[in-house]
This record gives C-alpha cells, structure tokens and sequence, in this order.
C-alpha cells in the first residue's frame, strides 16, 4: 500500500509553548495536563502511521508491540531527558524578580524596578 504524505506546515503559538512547559504548580489558569490527552493521541496516531510505512509487511501485532515501546512513558521520559527538554519545564509560581532565562548555565539576576 502506497501512503500520500505531505509536509505540513504548522503555525503553533507561543502561549501553547508556555502552556506545555506550565505544570499545575505554577498556578496559572493553562497547564500542560490540557493538553496531555491531545499530545497522547497525537503522538499515537503518527508513530502508527511511520511504523506503517516503515514495516509495512509486519503483522499488526508487531506494529502495536513496536509502537507501544515507542510511545511509552519511560521511552518518552528517556528522550526528553537526553534532549534536556526538563529545564523548560515551569514547576513553580512564576516570580519575575527570580525568573531566569532557561539555559545550560543557570544563573540568577535580581531585577529592580526603575522609576
């Protein structure tokens, strides 16, 4: 079976950004439990789709076993932790005077306001 796929072009915006990386914690009206379900599917759907095309003489209860070791939450924490996705993630209020700029190197700048 031959599969049309395009590319698409997505446009996301950046309060969707902010609100996957806002855990429940911060307590802000948007947190990323949202959106798990969403991300959960979507996840599915397009890991289904390229193990299809990939094996696509497999049995499909190979492509399920190949998909649910893919999409696990283990196999998912293990990729956001070699990718540091973890320092993006807002676990607390948010506090302008202690906010810093997510990076490698944390450091802390005291803001004050200017009169």
């Amino acid at each position: 079976m031959i599969l049309n796929h395009h590319k698409v072009k997505l446009c996301i915006l950046t309060a969707k950004i902010l609100e996957v990386m806002t855990t429940k914690k911060c307590l802000q009206n948007f947190h990323l439990e949202s959106l798990e379900k969403l991300g959960d599917s979507f996840l599915e759907y397009a890991i289904s789709i390229q193990s299809f095309k990939t094996y696509e003489n497999y049995h499909e209860g190979l492509l399920n076993i190949k998909k649910n070791k893919i999409i696990s939450s283990v196999a998912l924490f293990k990729l956001g932790y070699a990718r540091k996705y973890l320092r993006f993630i807002r676990n607390e209020s948010f506090d302008l005077k202690l906010w810093t700029i997510p990076s490698d190197n944390y450091q802390v700048h005291n803001l004050t306001k200017i009169s």
